[in-house]
């Protein structure tokens, strides 16, 4: 988790990967998601 003050500009491919409930580019909010159940199991 990046702090918001540190993060990129949102075309950046860095962000684009980033790992987060709110980035919908390449599936990442998915994934997010679905490592957050998966740690709660």
């Amino acid at each position: 988790m990046i702090p918001r003050k540190y993060k990129g500009a949102e075309s950046s491919a860095i962000q684009r990967m980033q790992l987060s409930p709110d980035n919908p580019h390449e599936g990442s909010d998915k994934f997010y998601r679905a490592i957050i159940e998966f740690a709660k199991r």
